[in-house]
């Protein structure tokens, strides 16, 4: 008998190996999975299938009618008859036991997977739970100490959108400032917390134009913002106190931008220019005179395209300084707004002017990329009127948002 293993990825190739090398009589001996010693410490080897497999090789024999006498004495030394072929039983037999051997493996094969699958799945589990724990402990590290009105307040200003790090340094400051009496009144506590919150606010105040050369405000920001809008609400306003306000746009990409700006400049009764380069908008500028105010709308540029932002550029290319405002929506995420204000900064970025403040109800992103940036805040605005939709940003305005 001759017995011999295969090795093989797949059982089919094994099979294949064992029927051309033994033949069809071949019996299957066992069959099972191994794994060489490959990759790091043989972990990442690829499984294979090992086949061990026997055949009985039977004798050649002559079959005549009659042997010549030459073949006389060789007939007598001959083994026996050979071994007959296998009865179809048997045959049966051996593909029930290859196939048993497969589904064997199979399973081997299904059982580790789904142990492997379900390992991973209970370390990830534990180390969410770990992560939660951590969370929890922080949290009530932060809270233990707080006086229960302090607690009432931190809940308030995380539900406002203010980051966790300065909610609680913020009432931690109160618990040291205020009396053990005076914690337990709500009003002295929310008047304390308010006053400290407006020391932390940055303003820049109504426009002043004046000095010796017109004043040039530009308004850049992403599209969809309400730079237009707001920039004829800023325009109504100064024209009301000095009547010295001119229009001018650098938006000659967005269809109707100049229309809709030359129809509120036409109401409001102030002039408008349209510039398409720094060149053409410094020409703008030297027609006007000194006190003059220069409102400049420009078009919205995805924060997300360098080569949009970039464009903006054009406004150092005026030849006096240009106070810029960045034009901020209230209703976007604070991860978004500090990207927006860092992109945009390729150009010089002096203050923050914040719309659509009443499609909000949380303002703490607006306070919390104040004081990240460190840019002060210009102006609010708070629905679609021209000119009425619009406030000058001040301290006690913004800490009254941030505690809603």
């Amino acid at each position: 008998m001759q017995i011999k293993k295969f090795e093989a990825f797949q059982m089919s190739d094994a099979l294949r190996a064992v029927k051309q090398e033994l033949g069809p009589d071949a019996v299957i001996l066992s069959a099972k999975e191994v794994r060489r010693d490959e990759g790091v410490f043989g972990v990442f080897g690829r499984p294979m299938v090992e086949v061990t497999a026997a055949v009985d090789r039977p004798a050649v024999t002559i079959s005549v009618e009659e042997n010549p006498p030459e073949f006389a004495s060789l007939l007598k030394e001959a083994p026996g008859p050979a071994r007959p072929a296998p009865e179809s039983g048997d045959v049966q037999q051996e593909l029930r036991a290859i196939r048993e051997s497969i589904g064997a493996i199979q399973a081997s094969l299904t059982v580790g997977y789904k142990q492997q699958m379900a390992g991973i799945q209970e370390t990830w589990t534990e180390m969410k739970g770990l992560l939660r724990g951590l969370v929890e402990q922080r949290e009530s590290s932060e809270r233990a100490g707080l006086h229960s009105t302090l607690l009432a307040l931190l809940d308030r200003l995380l539900e406002n959108g203010v980051d966790r790090d300065t909610a609680v340094g913020l009432l931690r400051s109160m618990k040291h400032t205020l009396s053990p009496d005076d914690l337990w009144k709500t009003d002295v506590v929310r008047d304390s917390l308010q006053d400290l919150i407006k020391t932390m606010v940055q303003v820049s105040g109504p426009f002043e134009c004046a000095g010796d050369r017109p004043k040039v405000v530009a308004l850049v920001g992403p599209t969809g913002v309400g730079k237009t809008t707001t920039i004829a609400k800023l325009a109504a306003h100064h024209y009301r106190q000095t009547g010295r306000v001119t229009l001018a746009t650098l938006d000659t990409y967005r269809i109707g931008a100049v229309e809709q700006l030359k129809i509120y400049a036409k109401i409001i009764g102030v002039p408008v220019d349209v510039a398409t380069s720094g060149g053409e908008l410094r020409e703008v500028v030297a027609r006007r005179k000194q006190g003059d105010l220069v409102l400049v709308d420009t078009a919205g540029r995805s924060h997300l395209s360098a080569g949009q932002v970039a464009e903006l550029k054009d406004l150092g290319k005026v030849g006096i300084p240009v106070e810029t405002h960045l034009v901020l929506s209230s209703n976007t995420k604070e991860a978004d707004l500090d990207d927006i204000v860092d992109r945009f900064s390729v150009i010089p970025i002096d203050r923050l002017l914040f719309t659509k403040m009443d499609e909000t109800q949380t303002y703490g992103p607006l306070f919390a990329t104040m004081k990240k940036k460190g840019k002060p805040l210009s102006y609010l605005t708070t629905g679609q009127r021209v000119p009425e939709d619009i406030e000058v940003a001040t301290p006690t305005r913004v800490a009254e948002l941030v505690l809603n």
